[in-house]
């Protein structure tokens, strides 16, 4: 009786099992060549005639899987896993109706795949399916990079061969050889040994293993089914990215190397890898280099992490280029994740605009994508008053902008309040954060403000403010300013009068007027909303407001903690549990050089004498050190030093009778005092001195007149001095003896033209004397640096050509040329015909001559 075979009567009776990890195609090539046949023949033979073992590698159609699970005995999920199909969109992509692959999510689109030479040995020519992957760049196993091409015909090899060329070998290139002329007859194979060459060994310990163990183990979870988990950690699109910037930063000279990037290259042989440009194909060792380093900016527990990253970002966001920073800064934040991008932030954050420095936190120690939405923010408007806190006010605010010639302080406090707002904010306006706050100044002040601070103010401003937005956000207000802003609009917001005269008449106070008091009830209401802008603008006069800046510095304590009791009072009757004032703590924002002066920093016992003894703000500021509005803040701060100077004894009363008329005559006429110097002289009155001159037969001068000069200033000789010399006017007003505003008013009269500005210098005049010099001579000289920039101007006399007149002058071509157009708007004059070559004209020609007395007066006078 006939034995019943062991195996279905479809299924082959040899039987080759697929090696771990190993192709189809290769299997497919390995299972022909045990049967001395070709792949073609062995697939036509199984059920699948024209087919190729390629496009079975790339995807199994239900029919194909059928055959070969029936035939061969493999498990129909073992050969799904021999193909790319489980890798689609993570390291291929399929053409799933052509099965054939399109351009890769990452790298570069190739045919072929790389191979281990070693590997090929030990398996008698079986290629690994982990090969054909883009991110595959090293053998784990024997510790060295993978093998590009062939090293006969310079292809990537094929695992399986053409059907016209035969049975192939085992670790032989399947590869067509080119004909050295037309045929019609089939190419032969390469044929060349695989196992042969030798391969570059990689350390087992370095980056590059280390790189490759990661991205096996990050693809085949995400081929298992994981992708959302890893999505979350660290992404394919990512590392691509970073490892992409890598290789193109190690071009650019124009940034310094961290260390890791020279031990990388030393894995490789120390030689960087070649410049990659957009059509070509990456090699193994592209791929292993930019991953290693990609590897190592993700690596957060490595010393250099954040300096490879600064590495790569200070080349691709600094260095110039078609595409503008925020085009730039957007494909970082499509392509990696936040942590990384916070952390490539710092490198540019000068090349931001003020608000996206803000946004972004790029100037604080924890820079990160904004993430604040219109409610977060809304939830921070509640929290910040209109006008910032005074001690705040004082560490943000430049001692400049609350100098003698600070305006609107209490609208750059304003401003701050909306920067304060724009922190992480994802909005990209100021009117944003200014709508919540009531709109108290526009949104183009704020612009203007952020950007006429100098940056060694700018950057620790942003700095202080994005600390203390985060800690705002993290602890709240006791306050909710959003209701204490819509108290501004109460009448009822006033003081108890019957109270206020109790405390002045208990304290020896004088009896205000109606007028004082709408500047403290202007106070008063301004304390309980917290803005010094908007309540001051809806009813109180100009000065009401001037009245209530001098009662800010001014204030006795026991006024000013009278308003804050009254303030309380007004809360508890609203029923607005809340402390009346409240400031957050001064370490809310550390480690930052103030751009003002912190509160703390003051020293109160000498704030308090200089209170005392100096009437004006702008003497206590200057011997305090600080700006003006800092010392009124400072007195709000504080609140307890008292700032009233008491009144010292009167002056003496000035005498009614004047002195003898020959005292008169000796003062008025012979010594040419005017009635202001006898005044202090004598003690008497302007009025008394006119009296007794009169009585004297004296005549009384008129204004402007100097002895030296007719009694009052000639018209034909101002005219000729200020229009014709361009003298200024203070320079006249010196010489005559008089005010500018003397001058001036003689000028209006007499209808002679002002000219704005200053004029030629001072010392013109007495420099050039005995010079017969032409009105537009005088016209050159006009305004600062005008001797520097005639004597520029005249090297044109000397040279043919515009750069060796600009040698000689000191400065370069494109300077001279601006000089120069500044004396020809001056004057009127075309001074160069041609630039190149360089021709003067005439007028301009005699203009520079006539000027070279006058330069060479100057160069005397400063020798001397």
């Amino acid at each position: 009786m006939k034995r019943p075979s062991p195996f279905p009567r479809e299924r082959l009776s040899l039987a080759v099992a697929p090696l771990p990890g190993e192709a189809l195609d290769s299997w497919i090539e390995e299972y022909s060549r045990q049967l001395i046949v070709t792949s073609h023949d062995f697939l036509a033979f199984v059920g699948l005639p024209r087919t190729h073992p390629e496009r079975l590698m790339t995807k199994l159609l239900p029919e194909e899987l059928d055959v070969l699970a029936r035939r061969t005995g493999v498990e129909p999920d073992a050969l799904r896993a021999m193909t790319l199909e489980p890798f689609d969109k993570i390291t291929v992509n399929l053409r799933h109706q052509t099965r054939g692959l399109a351009s890769p999510p990452h790298w570069r689109r190739h045919k072929g795949s790389r191979y281990c030479s070693t590997c090929l040995t030990e398996s008698g020519g079986r290629w690994l399916l982990s090969w054909r992957s883009p991110w595959s760049f090293a053998c784990i196993r024997h510790s060295q990079l993978l093998i590009e091409t062939c090293p006969g015909c310079g292809h990537r090899p094929h695992p399986s061969g053409r059907h016209p060329a035969g049975v192939t070998s085992p670790s032989r290139c399947t590869m067509a050889r080119g004909l050295a002329q037309p045929s019609g007859l089939a190419r032969h194979p390469c044929n060349t040994d695989l196992a042969s060459p030798a391969t570059r060994p990689i350390p087992s310990d370095g980056r590059i293993i280390k790189a490759q163990h990661f991205i096996d183990e990050l693809v085949r979870t995400q081929a298992e089914g994981g992708r959302e988990e890893h999505n979350r950690q660290t992404s394919l699109g990512e590392l691509f990215f970073l490892a992409w910037r890598c290789l193109a930063t190690l071009h650019d000279d124009s940034v310094a190397q961290p260390p890791p990037v020279s031990k990388v290259l030393a894995e490789v042989g120390g030689h960087s890898p070649t410049l990659l440009t957009g059509l070509s194909n990456e090699s193994s060792i592209d791929v292993a280099v930019g991953t290693a380093l990609a590897m190592t900016a993700l690596d957060n527990e490595h010393p250099h992490s954040d300096a490879v990253v600064h590495w790569i970002a200070d080349s691709h966001l600094r260095k110039d280029g078609a595409m503008e920073l925020q085009l730039k800064l957007n494909s970082w934040r499509s392509a990696c994740s936040l942590a990384v991008v916070a952390r490539a932030l710092p490198v540019i954050d000068t090349r931001l605009l003020p608000i996206d420095r803000l946004r972004f936190g790029t100037a604080s120690p924890t820079p990160r994508i904004p993430s604040a939405g219109p409610e977060q923010i809304e939830r921070r408007a509640a929290a910040v008053p209109t006008t910032l806190w005074p001690s705040w006010s004082m560490r943000l605010m430049p001692h400049a902008i609350g100098g003698p010639k600070g305006r609107k302080t209490a609208e750059f406090r304003t401003g701050l309040s909306a920067l304060l707002l724009s922190a992480r904010s994802r909005s990209r306006t100021y009117g944003d954060g200014l709508t919540l706050l009531g709109n108290p100044v526009p949104s183009s002040f704020v612009k203007s403000m952020i950007g006429r601070l100098d940056t060694q103010y700018l950057t620790p401003l942003l700095y202080g403010l994005s600390q203390l937005a985060d800690a705002l956000d993290a602890h709240g207000s006791p306050i909710d300013y959003a209701r204490r802003r819509e108290l501004a609009a109460r009448p009822d917001l006033t003081i108890d009068r019957h109270a206020f005269g109790q405390l002045a008449a208990q304290h020896g106070w004088r009896q205000y007027a109606a007028l004082t008091f709408d500047t403290i009830d202007g106070y008063l209401k301004a304390i309980m909303t917290a803005d010094h802008v908007t309540c001051w603008s809806l009813r109180f006069s100009r000065e009401v407001q001037q009245r209530r800046t001098i009662l800010r510095f001014r204030a006795d304590p026991l006024l000013r903690a009278f308003l804050l009791d009254q303030a309380a009072g007004h809360l508890n009757r609203l029923g607005i549990d809340e402390p009346v004032l409240w400031e957050p703590p001064a370490n809310w924002a550390t480690g930052v050089d103030w751009p003002g002066t912190d509160p703390d920093a003051v020293d109160k016992d000498k704030f308090r004498n200089c209170a005392v003894n100096y009437r004006k703000l702008s003497d206590i500021a200057e011997v305090m050190g600080l700006g003006i509005e800092h010392i009124r803040l400072y007195a709000e701060v504080t609140g307890t030093i008292t700032t009233t100077q008491r009144k010292g004894p009167r002056k003496p009363r000035p005498a009614r009778s004047p002195p003898s008329p020959t005292i008169l005559r000796d003062l008025y006429s012979d010594r040419g005092m005017s009635l202001r110097q006898m005044r202090t002289a004598t003690g008497c009155s302007i009025d008394v001195l006119k009296r007794g001159l009169r009585e004297a037969g004296v005549e009384i001068r008129k204004r402007g007149y100097h002895p030296d000069y007719p009694p009052v200033v000639d018209r034909e000789w101002l005219h000729e001095q200020h229009v014709v010399r361009c003298r200024g006017v203070a320079d006249i007003a010196d010489e005559v003896g008089v005010t500018g505003t003397t001058i001036r008013a003689t000028a209006r009269k007499g209808r002679i033209p002002l000219r704005h500005g200053t004029g030629v210098p001072r010392n013109f005049a007495e420099t050039t004397h005995g010079l017969n010099l032409s009105p537009l001579v005088y016209k050159a000289f006009i305004g600062q640096g005008s001797v520097t920039r005639m004597r520029q101007v005249c090297a044109l006399l000397n040279h043919p050509s515009l750069a060796e007149s600009a040698g000689e002058a000191g400065t370069d071509g494109k300077y001279l040329r601006k000089k120069l157009s500044l004396v020809e708007r001056a004057t009127g004059v075309r001074i160069v015909q041609t630039i190149s070559p360089l021709k003067l004209t005439c007028a301009g020609r005699t203009l520079l001559q006539q000027s070279l007395p006058v330069i060479d007066r100057y160069d005397r006078a400063s020798a001397d």
